[in-house]
């Protein structure tokens, strides 16, 4: 099947890259080296990342679906990109990356062209049938309602509110939380609950090679004028609509110079050419870190600082929120039910998986549980996922003593857990409420609820 896929990838209109299951790039047209300005001995035989560093490849490995449409910038030139899963015997063995420019309808001729796209089993063709009409995925370009972020928590549930509250203004968001919590989704709601949402969500790597590689995005090649159908950067691109900067900490100082003009004066100044364009875009930026720590160190400016923190929004890590992690599993598993359906798949957690899950503190937060319940997935041959199925470190955890676990209700599993994390985060500040309340992520009347709750408030407070 690959070799036939291969063969095709010079015939196709547009660039077209290929890349196995394990995310190694098989083939480049000639199309697309032209468009990257690479060789193919360079590049083939490489993670597809070296060239698509936001590739979707392992999501459409994972569940047979394809990526929305989308724009992206290669070397200074606005592309659409839409990623295709390639099947053969029921399973995705490759993945189809296709670049083009103007003719969204170009799809309705790639798609019967690729291999197992004829043939395929009801469950394939319902899933080929999910690719977006290319038409309306320009528009807009939100991946996540708020209704599509699971919580049972109060904290986020007050997260989420705030996030609603956001979406009805046009003013700045900065939103901060962990590695692996659900900044992005978060990102994404609120542009799709806005009044933006008919125009796009544009999203930008903060974390480049260089400045001048990020600032080429943001702004265009140095010296261009800007024109409907020439070269754009990224701020044009968000005209009327959102911009969101992932992981804004680590843009360079020069960037954010020029950053701080767009959200003064509404205009984007061109680097050598004096050229100008207003703009009107409302900017969402995300870190994983505190960005007021990156401001002391002088490594973010302060008046781009206080620019994005306008409406603040810190997402709780998973440990302090045990309680999401039972419906956050549950949706997952579903997900995945769904994707497998056609395999006569309905898997569930057991009991004492379940415990495991929620003894565990979740560095990763929900990019772990997520990693850990496919590959849990994976390996269970029945419908329950079991302990044996689980990472050792969870495993671990089941050694431990246990207090009579099999005793008690889940309710009484999970205020264990929350307050064994809070008795932990307050050791290591030094008993300090206000420095634990911002480490755990949870809004100061919420902390204290649960410090009253746990029996944790000491005479003075």
């Amino acid at each position: 099947m690959l070799p036939i896929a291969l063969s095709l990838l010079e015939t196709m209109p547009g660039g077209a890259i290929l890349c196995d299951a394990r995310g190694d790039l098989l083939g480049i047209n000639g199309t697309c080296r032209r468009m990257f300005r690479v060789r193919a001995r360079e590049v083939v035989g490489k993670p597809v990342t070296g060239l698509c560093p936001d590739s979707q490849w392992q999501a459409i490995v994972r569940t047979g679906l394809p990526s929305g449409a989308g724009r992206v910038t290669v070397n200074g030139e606005q592309v659409v990109r839409i990623e295709l899963p390639v099947f053969a015997d029921g399973r995705v063995v490759a993945v189809l990356a296709h670049f083009f420019s103007k003719d969204a309808g170009i799809l309705r001729e790639v798609l019967p062209r690729l291999p197992g796209f004829e043939g395929q089993s009801s469950a394939e063709k319902s899933v080929s049938r999910t690719v977006p009409d290319p038409e309306v995925v320009l528009i807009g370009g939100a991946r996540y309602t708020l209704d599509d972020i699971r919580s049972a928590s109060r904290s986020m549930r007050e997260v989420k509110g705030l996030a609603a509250r956001a979406a009805r203004t046009d003013m700045p968001v900065l939103i901060q939380g962990e590695q692996g919590t659900e900044v992005t989704p978060l990102a994404h709601a609120i542009h799709a609950a806005s009044s933006r949402s008919h125009k796009e969500l544009v999203s930008v790597h903060c974390h480049t090679p260089s400045d001048a590689v990020l600032a080429a995005d943001l702004f265009g090649p140095p010296g261009f004028a800007p024109s409907p159908n020439g070269l754009r950067g990224k701020l044009l691109d968000a005209d009327g609509g959102t911009l969101y900067l992932q992981d804004v900490g680590e843009m360079p100082l020069a960037v954010q110079s020029r950053l701080i003009r767009v959200m003064q004066a509404g205009e984007v100044e061109y680097a050598g050419n004096g050229g100008r364009t207003k703009v009107n875009i409302r900017v969402i930026a995300g870190y994983d870190q505190d960005l007021a720590v990156r401001v002391a160190a002088g490594e973010f400016r302060e008046d781009l600082y206080y620019r994005l923190n306008v409406i603040r929004i810190d997402v709780p890590p998973l440990r302090a929120r045990p309680e999401d992690i039972r419906i956050l599993a549950e949706h997952r598993l579903a997900e995945l039910n769904r994707v497998y359906a056609d395999r006569g798949w309905h898997k569930h957690l057991g009991a004492e998986a379940l415990e495991l899950l929620l003894r565990y503190s979740w560095p990763g937060n929900t990019a772990e549980l997520e990693a850990v319940l496919e590959r849990a997935y994976a390996m269970s041959d029945g419908d329950e996922l079991h302990s044996g199925h689980l990472p050792q470190a969870l495993q671990q955890i089941g050694r431990a003593p246990s207090d009579a676990v099999g005793h008690k209700t889940l309710d009484e599993i999970v205020a264990e857990v929350e307050r064994g994390v809070i008795v932990q985060a307050l050791k290591s500040t030094g008993q300090n409420k206000s420095r634990t309340a911002r480490l755990l992520g949870l809004p100061r009347s919420s902390f204290y609820e649960k410090l009253t709750r746990y029996g944790l408030l000491g005479k003075d407070d």
